[in-house]
């Protein structure tokens, strides 16, 4: 579906995002970002990744900020 120089079509790129996207939006679940295509997958997970690795590294530290006797927040998460 690409071209000499590796570059695929526009219409092609576009027919994609939205067979992606309408797949998504009817899902029991709709995400609230969906990358598009492997190389956003990868480098996105690897993102959170990192940023979960650094929350675990600090978690302890980040909970002795919680006031004793304050209930936790009612907000779902």
């Amino acid at each position: 579906m690409s071209h000499d120089n590796g570059v695929v079509p526009s219409c092609a790129w576009k027919r994609r995002c939205r067979v992606a996207g309408l797949t998504a939006a009817h899902s029991d679940e709709v995400p609230l970002r969906l990358p598009l295509g492997r190389e956003a997958v990868e480098r996105i997970s690897g993102v959170y990744r990192r940023g979960l690795e650094e929350v675990e590294r600090w978690a302890e530290t980040a909970r002795g900020a919680d006031f004793e006797g304050v209930p936790a927040s009612v907000r779902p998460i």
